[in-house]
């Protein structure tokens, strides 16, 4: 029910000097050095904020991290919020959603030297998404 009484959620943005980034965007074609996309903070969905709205596959690289870990994140929209505080520890993160990558995640982790994997949805998504049941 929308309650039109109700205040506005607050977004606040992470940044860290230990951050150096590049960051691709593959359904877009875009790379750029930011994890916001600030032209979504006048609009209605400001949580898109976070990443750029919704991706397929996020590659993320940190020149300044200090390690060498890699990180693959598979995840549904609602941990786009999460990704900026993972980003000082590690060199590289692989952002999935499943719900619209259709490639071998496996395959993929096991090809490109991921180090950790971490699952990052709200319990409706996971229990829903047909994608992370393709996930062997």
């Amino acid at each position: 029910m929308n309650d039109l009484t109700a205040k506005p959620d607050v977004v606040k943005a992470f940044f860290s000097d230990r951050l150096s980034l590049s960051v691709k965007y593959s359904d877009k074609k875009l790379e750029t050095d930011t994890l916001y996309a600030p032209e979504y903070l006048s609009k209605k969905d400001k949580y898109s904020y976070f990443l750029n709205n919704q991706n397929t596959f996020v590659e993320i690289h940190n020149a300044n991290a200090q390690t060498e870990k890699v990180l693959a994140v598979i995840k549904d929209s609602y941990a786009n919020c999460m990704i900026p505080f993972l980003c000082e520890h590690f060199e590289t993160i692989y952002v999935f959603d499943t719900r619209y990558y259709r490639g071998k995640v496996t395959d993929f982790i096991a090809e490109n030297g991921v180090t950790d994997v971490l699952f990052l949805y709200n319990m409706h998504t996971i229990d829903n998404d047909p994608g992370v049941a393709m996930i062997r």
